[in-house]
């Protein structure tokens, strides 16, 4: 009986902090935190890269109309700040996310609307002209990495605030470009990352091999020693 009202509440935290985002700060500690636990639980790549699919069917087969428009966007817009929450809560910290996090998040959003329009009409180009819907699945992967790109900026931001550094993490994929093999397991200050323009996605990102598109590289906080030399060090 506890857990079952304990999980009402948690719904009803949620569904306000959600309708009314100035909530969310008013909430305690522990609160923010179960809300962010939860939606960690259904915001991730696989969720992003699974939904989108599912929109991209939905509008190809006739299902679903100019309301994919909006709901891509509130899709981007979730995905994109829970990934920076995450990153904020990952690091141990339980008060509400700082401006410099809150209006990088929100230009990531922004930087992404803009193509949304043109991927609606790619798909109905292709439901009216009778052609494969197998490359637009295929960009659905591009769009989904935003949620490990959002990840990587909101480390990088957090730890060039704090003094931190940062490890290149390779990502899961079987091959890797040249850039992100040679810088896989480099340890760094942030700032020296950033200061460099060394970061994973963000395509096109002319700083690796691969330009970024299906890079799933990360750029995680860390307490290992500094890399001897560093990036300078490494030729980079």
């Amino acid at each position: 009986m506890q857990s079952t009202r304990r999980w009402k509440l948690l719904v009803q935290l949620i569904k306000a902090s959600k309708l009314v985002p100035a909530v969310r700060p008013l909430l305690s500690n522990k609160a923010r935190y179960y809300t962010v636990e939860w939606d960690r639980e259904r915001k991730t790549y696989d969720y992003f890269l699974s939904t989108l699919e599912r929109l991209i069917r939905s509008v190809y087969s006739g299902l679903l109309g100019g309301e994919f428009i909006d709901i891509t966007a509130n899709l981007i817009q979730g995905q994109i700040f829970q990934a920076y929450e995450q990153a904020w809560l990952d690091d141990g910290n339980l008060l509400p996310m700082p401006s410099f996090l809150e209006q990088a998040a929100t230009q990531a959003v922004l930087n992404q609307f803009s193509f949304v329009d043109q991927l609606y009409r790619d798909i109905v180009d292709a439901r009216v002209d009778n052609t494969p819907l197998e490359p637009l699945i295929g960009r659905a992967p591009l769009w989904a990495n935003r949620f490990t790109e959002a990840q990587s900026n909101a480390n990088a931001l957090i730890a060039l605030e704090m003094g931190g550094k940062l490890v290149w993490r390779l990502g899961a994929t079987e091959e890797h470009c040249g850039t992100c093999a040679a810088l896989d397991g480099i340890v760094d200050y942030a700032v020296e990352w950033t200061g460099r323009n060394l970061h994973p996605q963000g395509a096109p990102n002319a700083s690796l091999e691969c330009g970024g598109w299906r890079c799933d590289c990360q750029l995680l906080p860390t307490t290992e020693r500094r890399t001897r030399g560093g990036l300078a060090g490494r030729g980079f």
